[in-house]
């Protein structure tokens, strides 16, 4: 008879004889052995993979700011899409308005009114717009360059540092 089918049979450690207690402990052992390996295991797989997506995330958040032309660029080209998707909103609601005075088109009351509206506010955003000055420009890309550098910190190795106190 195997040591584990002993080890079933016997419900109460005093009517077993020793060796089948030493079975017993022997497998318990092993298996407390074999659970420390596999916690171990996953621990320094959980530390690895942190260890990498920590410099992943250092890699992605790399100074995206370097060339200064090409920032300003890009910035300014967003400028001139929003500006331009603004007169596209613009002449949309005033087509709508329009349509609805006419009588071509009638909208509700409150379709009406919402139109109007937007209209209104659209036409004031495209007015503060035009207004933007190549420093406007300067200042956006500094407020990104600031947020692109909060952004970096590692939030992780500050909380460690500070528990470590």
């Amino acid at each position: 008879i195997s040591q584990h089918s002993r080890a079933r049979s016997c419900h109460n450690l005093q009517s077993c004889n020793s060796s089948t207690v030493l079975g017993i402990l022997r497998i318990t052992l092993l298996t407390m052995k074999f659970s420390i390996a596999v916690l171990f295991a996953a621990f320094a797989t959980v530390s690895a993979q942190e260890s990498n997506l920590k410099n992943r995330l250092v890699d992605h958040r790399d100074d995206q700011f370097r060339d200064n032309k090409s920032t300003l660029t890009a910035i300014k080209e967003n400028h001139e899409r929003r500006m331009s998707r603004l007169e596209e909103m613009i002449e949309e609601r005033r087509r709508m308005t329009e349509d609805h005075e006419s009588g071509r088109r009638l909208l509700s009351d409150e379709e009406y009114d919402r139109a109007s509206r937007q209209l209104r506010n659209f036409q004031r955003k495209l007015d503060q717009m035009k207004k933007r000055t190549e420093d406007d420009h300067l200042e956006r890309m500094e407020e990104l360059k600031s947020l692109n550098n909060m952004n970096r910190i590692d939030y992780l190795d500050i909380k460690d540092n500070l528990g470590s106190k």
